[in-house]
């Protein structure tokens, strides 16, 4: 089973490259692959108070943009942190709730953490998530965190 983002057809096509991101509407079939980055000549970064390491944390927000029977598809997801060994055809509550746990407590638990912190990340948002639970969506945005688009909904094809 292979996973895969599906974007709204009015979404603008996106090409990122090593170490620049470029946005472009370039058919992404044309673009050549980079398998050299910055070579020999790597950048010397100045991190703030001389750190040596710099960390980024994005947390993906995708509860609700998963295959289910809700949505009318045919299966439901069967990722998590468990096989599903329903057949397909059969709804799979274990399923649905692992993802349910996420946005009514989990979520709640990371802002948090971020806030104690004093650490703002990337929530890669997907269009359905957002629609089923904008008041975290708003959350999100309102605590200074960066949202970025990661897609309309996830369907396993």
């Amino acid at each position: 089973m292979t996973t895969r983002a599906i974007a709204p057809k009015a979404a603008p096509i996106g090409v990122v490259k090593v170490g620049v991101f470029h946005h472009s509407n370039q058919n992404p079939n044309d673009r050549k692959r980079n398998f050299s980055g910055y070579g020999n000549e790597r950048p010397d970064p100045r991190w703030p108070n001389n750190a040596k390491l710099a960390v980024s944390f994005v947390v993906n927000f995708e509860e609700g943009a998963e295959d289910s029977f809700e949505d009318g598809q045919p299966v439901n997801d069967k990722l998590g942190e468990f096989a599903s060994f329903l057949p397909d055809g059969m709804r799979d509550l274990a399923i649905e709730q692992f993802h349910e746990y996420g946005l009514r407590a989990g979520i709640w638990r990371v802002l948090d953490l971020f806030d104690e912190y004093n650490r703002k990340v990337t929530f890669y948002l997907c269009g359905r998530a957002v629609e089923r639970s904008p008041e975290i969506a708003r959350e999100i945005v309102a605590r200074g965190h960066e949202p970025a688009s990661h897609g309309y909904r996830w369907v396993c094809i």
